[in-house]
């Protein structure tokens, strides 16, 4: 899709005048870009998944004082995004 909107804002001119590894490099650079966007895909789509089954079992393991501690640590992730946006902000 990416690579589709690139070449098609290419003049024909330009193709016809580029070489392979040009559009080579355009295909493997949106690939790339495509397969880290899938891989965080899959990993933000099972993360609820994850803490809801983890914590069913930490449940039966200790009790009811798990979802307390997993609350707690859900809780705390977008503290951990703020400062580390603090921290990018900082540094720059």
């Amino acid at each position: 899709m990416i690579l589709y909107a690139k070449i098609s804002k290419l003049t024909s001119y330009v193709i016809k005048s580029s070489d392979a590894g040009k559009l080579t490099n355009l295909l493997a650079s949106d690939l790339g870009l495509l397969e880290q966007r899938l891989v965080v895909l899959t990993f933000a789509s099972l993360f609820p998944v994850q803490i809801i089954g983890w914590t069913i079992i930490l449940v039966f393991r200790i009790g009811w004082a798990a979802i307390i501690g997993v609350l707690v640590i859900v809780l705390m992730i977008p503290v951990s995004m703020k400062v580390s946006k603090k921290n990018g902000q900082i540094i720059k």
